[in-house]
C-alpha cells in the first residue's frame, strides 16, 4: 500500500494518494481538508499557479511523511475511531493572542474588524497589547497573555522581524508552547519580508498561499480568508 501511494505521488495523483492514506485511520482528515480548501481557492482564482503549486507539493510531502509513521497495515474500518463533529455550542472559548509590529497598527485595526462577528458570537476572546489597563505591569501582562493563549496570530511584516522585543520576549514564548503542543501558532503574513528563514517557517503561513496582505488587490479579501480559515481551525 505504501509503495502504490508513493507511485500516486509520482504520477501527479494527490487527491487518490489521499484516499489510499486514509486506509490507515482517521487522523488525515485535515490533510484531505487541506487538499479540498487548496482545490476550491484554485478554482476561485485566489491562489496563483505557482502558490498552488508549492501548496501541492506541500501536501505531497506530508503525505510522504505520513506513511513513514503508520503500520504495515491499514486500519480495517470497523475499528477506525468515528469522529464526531464538534457540537454547534460547545461553549468554548478560545483566548486569541495578536503578536504584532506598532508600525503595522492600521493592518492589525483592519484584522481586529474581521474578527469582530467571531468575537461577539463568543467564541473568541482577543487580546493584543493596546488593551493593556493602566498601571498595569506591561510586560508580565504579555507574557501572561502568552501563556495562557489557545491560538497565537504572529502578523508577520519587516518590522516585525526587526523587533527585538518581539524575538526575546514573544516568540520565544510562543514557539515554545508550540513545540510542547499547548497551542497553536499562525502566521499571518502582512507585507513581503524574507521570512522563510525564520523558526516559524514551518508553520502553515495565511492568506493562501502565504501571499502578502499588502500584495492582494483587495485587502478585505485578504483578511477574509484568514478569518475563513482560523475558523477551520476553531472547529
Amino acid at each position: 500500500m505504501k509503495e502504490k501511494i508513493r507511485s500516486l505521488i509520482a504520477q501527479g495523483r494527490t487527491e487518490e494518494a489521499l484516499r489510499q492514506l486514509q486506509t490507515y485511520g482517521n487522523e488525515f482528515t485535515l490533510l484531505q481538508n487541506r487538499l479540498e480548501r487548496v482545490q476550491r481557492e484554485n478554482r476561485m482564482g485566489i491562489l496563483r499557479r505557482d502558490d498552488y503549486s508549492r501548496e501541492i507539493n506541500s501536501i505531497n510531502f506530508a503525505i510522504l511523511e505520513a506513511i513513514e509513521t503508520v503500520g504495515s497495515t491499514p486500519t480495517p474500518v470497523a475499528e477506525q475511531p468515528v469522529e464526531q463533529p464538534p457540537a454547534e455550542n460547545s461553549g468554548k472559548q478560545y483566548r486569541v493572542f495578536l503578536s504584532y509590529a506598532h508600525k503595522d497598527q492600521a493592518l492589525q485595526q483592519q484584522l481586529d474588524a474581521h474578527f469582530a462577528a467571531l468575537k461577539r458570537s463568543g467564541r473568541i476572546t482577543w487580546w493584543d497589547d493596546t488593551l493593556i489597563q493602566p498601571g498595569s505591569e506591561w510586560h508580565d501582562e504579555i507574557h501572561n497573555r502568552i501563556r495562557q493563549a489557545d491560538l497565537i496570530l504572529l502578523l508577520v511584516s519587516a518590522d516585525f522581524l526587526n523587533s527585538k522585543y518581539i524575538w526575546e520576549h514573544e516568540l520565544t514564548i510562543a514557539l515554545e508552547r508550540q513545540a510542547r503542543g499547548e497551542v497553536r501558532v499562525v502566521p499571518v503574513i502582512l507585507r513581503p519580508c524574507d521570512w522563510q528563514d525564520t523558526p516559524f517557517a514551518r508553520l502553515q503561513a495565511l492568506p493562501a498561499g502565504a501571499k502578502p496582505v499588502t500584495q492582494w488587490n483587495d485587502a478585505d479579501e485578504a483578511f477574509l480568508n484568514v478569518v475563513l480559515q482560523i475558523k477551520q481551525i476553531l472547529q
